[in-house]
């Protein structure tokens, strides 16, 4: 019967150099008195640089067998030591081992966050209660009952509330004073600064515009709160009645910008960087006829605000 044979053999570097095409026989046969291999071979194998021979998964049955090779033209032959082992075969799995002991306890992880929902005046936090408020998360760090957050000796900020822009949009049209240069509030588009010294906003203001002619011009200027600073500027590639062949300076808050002559309804964009000065107050915006016109100028409804605090 066939079986699967690995037949290894060591230190045949003497019989067969380094390299050599090893053949192996079941038979051998004597010629004209030197012994050569007979039959085909079963299997074949490459002599290793640790001078090592395996022929891997021979089939065959057990017993005697020549590892044979022709080194300069005469056969070399060495037999395999006493009959052919086959390989074991892999018997079923066994049972499995017993348990091991339990092992030592592990040490205790940080404390988790006990979740309360909303803020509430009348429940009594202790240490690592977590609630929410105004749109923000904290953690409770001192028991106590009735301290709002945020309260830096009662809750430590888990996550803040983001600013959302603030915007403001004009709902009805203004005609501004005719006949006057004198500028005035364009109303329903201030800007509350608090007292603040460190706050700091980007402003956009959109206008949309209507004279009647083109002789009065139109232009803006800005009222802030004691100490406020402001730089601010048109956007030429959205307002057709500013051009400029160069970037221009930005004005500061006292400033006055000529936006042009237009007949008609025309857009303008300004754009600002805002850093409060430690006053409260309105960023208010002022409008006026740039030429003294006995014709109406309007500041058309739709006109709008939109700024975003960058520090508080």
């Amino acid at each position: 019967m066939s079986e699967v044979f690995d037949i290894p053999l060591t230190k045949v570097g003497t019989t067969f150099p380094v390299g050599t095409v090893v053949g192996l026989y079941a038979g051998i046969v004597p010629d004209s008195g030197v012994p050569r291999p007979v039959g085909a071979a079963i299997a074949t194998a490459t002599v290793l640089a640790d001078e090592s021979l395996t022929f891997a998964a021979v089939t065959a049955a057990q017993g005697t067998y020549w590892a044979a090779a022709q080194v300069g033209g005469v056969w070399r032959i060495i037999a395999t030591t006493n009959r052919i082992g086959s390989i074991p075969k892999i018997g079923p799995q066994g049972n499995a081992g017993p348990t091991g002991a339990t092992g030592a306890v592990g040490a205790t992880g940080p404390a988790g966050l006990g979740w309360k929902g909303a803020w509430s005046n009348a429940t009594a936090y202790v240490l690592n209660d977590a609630v929410t408020r105004a749109g923000s998360s904290y953690r409770c760090i001192l028991a106590h009952t009735a301290h709002e957050p945020p309260n830096a000796t009662y809750w430590e900020a888990i996550a803040e509330k983001g600013e959302s822009p603030f915007v403001a949009v004009k709902t009805a049209a203004q005609e501004l004073t005719k006949n006057s240069e004198v500028l005035q509030e364009v109303t329903g588009l201030a800007l509350p600064v608090s007292a603040s010294a460190t706050e700091r906003w980007i402003v956009e203001y959109f206008l949309l515009v209507e004279a009647v002619n083109a002789v009065m011009d139109l232009k803006i200027g800005f009222a802030g709160p004691a100490g406020a600073t402001l730089d601010w500027g048109a956007d030429s590639t959205w307002a057709a009645a500013v051009v400029a062949s160069s970037p221009p300076a930005p004005l500061e808050i006292a400033g006055v910008l000529s936006a042009g002559s237009r007949e008609g309804k025309y857009a303008l964009r300004l754009l600002g960087l805002l850093k409060g000065g430690g006053t409260a107050g309105n960023l208010v915006l002022k409008a006026a006829q740039n030429t003294a016109n006995a014709s109406a100028e309007l500041i058309l409804q739709g006109s709008c605000i939109r700024a975003t605090k960058t520090a508080a």
